[in-house]
């Protein structure tokens, strides 16, 4: 017997995609963030992560400009 042939689905492209964007952008983002920033605002990764996802879903596609913005999102919002 032989092996049936699957069709991916495109959504789980896409969402490989965004799974691998949103790592990117996520740790280039924390590596800027000193320690001590760390600790005294603790919700300042919550921040982060809500900045770097809704600019994927808006369809962005550079990590480090993801980055970029959201700490400039964090920094406004601290």
């Amino acid at each position: 017997m032989g092996t049936i042939a699957r069709k991916e689905d495109p959504r789980s492209q896409i969402n490989a995609r965004h799974i691998e964007l949103y790592g990117s952008a996520y740790r280039l983002a924390l590596k800027q963030l000193s320690a001590p920033q760390k600790r005294e605002q603790p919700d300042i990764v919550l921040h982060l992560h809500a900045s770097i996802r809704r600019q994927i879903q808006e369809g962005a596609t550079d990590p480090l400009s993801i980055a970029s913005e959201a700490l400039v999102h964090v920094e406004k919002t601290n």
